[in-house]
């Protein structure tokens, strides 16, 4: 039973062994596609200056009208993304893909949310005046956010690229022997991703293979060995093997 997203790849071998790569997914929102498209998927930057400079400026805002609602929503956002610098974050698990996209959209969408409250608070001040610049800076970030709000959706870019890259990976399918075990039953997720009715011994060669890629993807229910893997390499955009839209968030 080949890999649901590579049809080239046989989960009863390791990565180096197959001609091409796995599937696995990273998560990120419609208005970085073309930069991802022309630059790939880059560490320590991941498109996001726009965030924090967001954050910044609205703490700060917030902080120079005395608004503690506003400044302990932004040091909250600030701490959700204060990792800095970071890999990438990618997954084997396509589930697990969609929530990522779900926490970065409603991350924009507080961020949008805590600008408007910002703006309404200093409609209201009469002690702040914001200097021009300051003013023209929070506005131009306001309206950056706008702009990517008329398009809030979320993407999962598909990627096949030299799992070399990966600063960890699940053992079964970087380690011969490792994978071996498992083939055998011998690992003790088996008894979760085997089948109920059926002893080990009793599966077919698809069935075994079915049964591993599930203890690298997971799915709904059970994360998988491969639910989070970093990498501090950049992917060329060559190895993007498409854009998924995702519709329903």
């Amino acid at each position: 039973m080949p890999d649901s997203f590579n049809p080239d790849y046989c989960w009863l071998k390791t990565w180096k062994e197959n001609t091409s790569p796995p599937t696995i997914f990273y998560s990120t929102t419609a208005s970085l596609v073309p930069e991802i498209k022309e630059n790939g998927l880059l560490p320590f930057y991941e498109g996001d200056s726009l965030f924090m400079e967001g954050i910044q400026g609205a703490l700060a805002m917030g902080k120079r009208i005395k608004d503690g609602r506003s400044v302990e929503f932004a040091e909250i956002l600030l701490l959700e993304h204060s990792e800095r610098p970071r890999p990438l974050h990618l997954t084997f698990n396509h589930h697990f893909a969609v929530q990522q996209v779900n926490r970065k959209l409603r991350s924009l969408k507080a961020l949008q949310w805590l600008y408007e409250l910002l703006f309404e608070k200093l409609r209201k001040n009469t002690e702040y005046h914001p200097a021009e610049a300051e003013m023209k800076q929070l506005t131009k970030n306001y309206e950056e956010l706008n702009a990517i709000g008329s398009e809030f959706q979320g993407v999962i870019v598909h990627v096949g690229t030299d799992l070399g890259r990966c600063d960890t990976l699940p053992s079964i399918i970087n380690d011969k022997k490792a994978l071996r075990r498992a083939i055998r039953g011998k690992n003790p997720l088996c008894k979760l991703c085997g089948p109920k009715d059926k002893k080990w011994r009793g599966l077919s060669k698809d069935e075994v293979e079915t049964c591993i890629e599930t203890m690298v993807r997971g799915n709904e229910e059970f994360e998988g060995l491969g639910c989070e893997i970093t990498t501090s390499e950049a992917i060329p955009s060559s190895d993007i093997i498409k854009f998924e839209t995702v519709v329903d968030v």
